[in-house]
């Protein structure tokens, strides 16, 4: 891995995207498997903080605010936002 790190070839054809994580700072990403002129990629977002999401899934599976709450509290769940999440 060491090498690929390094190599001008296989740096050349995007093996790695760059992306500004919000706690780990700039980190480099392995990139596209294999290029494809119609669909091009590109790294949309860097990898998400723990329990970032926790909200947003309790909230599609329909659980009610006020559980997520309790979820939360009792230390069942965890939120990026919520205190030691």
């Amino acid at each position: 891995m060491a090498d690929l790190d390094v190599d001008p070839s296989f740096n050349g054809r995007g093996a790695f995207a760059a992306a500004d994580h919000p706690v780990a700072g700039n980190l480099r990403y392995p990139g596209r498997p294999f290029m494809m002129s119609k669909s091009p990629w590109q790294l949309r977002n860097p990898a998400p903080l723990r329990g970032q999401h926790t909200r947003e899934i309790l909230g599609e599976l329909e659980f009610h605010q006020t559980r997520i709450d309790d979820l939360l509290s009792a230390g069942v769940v965890i939120c990026a936002e919520w205190p030691d999440g």
